[in-house]
C-alpha cells in the first residue's frame, strides 16, 4: 500500500514538473523583431536622427536619452542598427532585447523595488 501511495506521488509530481521544465528550456527570439534602442547625445533631436535613419520612436525612456525605435517593414533591425551606431548624434544603439522573467509554477520568482526599474543603480 505506502509503495501504491509513493508511485502515486511521484508519477503526479513528474506530471506537474515536467511542463514546467519544457516550457523555461524553450529558447525565444533573442530581439523583438523590428526594433532598436538607442542612446542619443544630450540636447540632440531624436526626430533628427529618425529624418535621417528611417526609423520612427516608439517610446522615450522617462528621464534618460534612450529611445525605443521602429525600423521599417521587412527591413533587418541589424542593418538599421549600424547606420545607426555612425550617426554623428547617436552615443550608442543596441538591438532590443527579449528579456524573460524566472518562473515556476507562473509565478515571478525575481523583480524590481516598486516594480520598476531605475537606470544609473546597480
Amino acid at each position: 500500500m505506502k509503495f501504491n501511495k509513493a508511485v502515486f506521488i511521484l508519477i503526479i509530481t513528474l506530471s506537474v514538473a515536467a511542463p514546467v521544465a519544457v516550457r523555461s528550456q524553450t529558447p525565444g527570439p533573442a530581439f523583438r523583431k523590428g526594433e532598436v534602442i538607442v542612446e542619443v547625445k544630450p540636447g540632440a533631436s531624436i526626430e533628427a536622427v529618425n529624418a535621417r535613419i528611417g526609423t520612427i520612436t516608439l517610446q522615450h525612456l522617462f528621464g534618460t536619452n534612450f529611445y525605443r525605435l521602429m525600423t521599417p517593414r521587412g527591413k533587418k533591425e541589424n542593418k538599421f542598427r549600424k547606420r545607426l551606431a555612425k550617426d554623428a548624434d547617436v552615443l550608442s544603439a543596441k538591438l532590443n532585447p527579449v528579456v524573460n522573467s524566472i518562473t515556476l509554477f507562473g509565478r515571478i520568482l525575481s523583480g524590481f523595488p516598486d516594480g520598476f526599474a531605475s537606470p544609473g543603480r546597480a
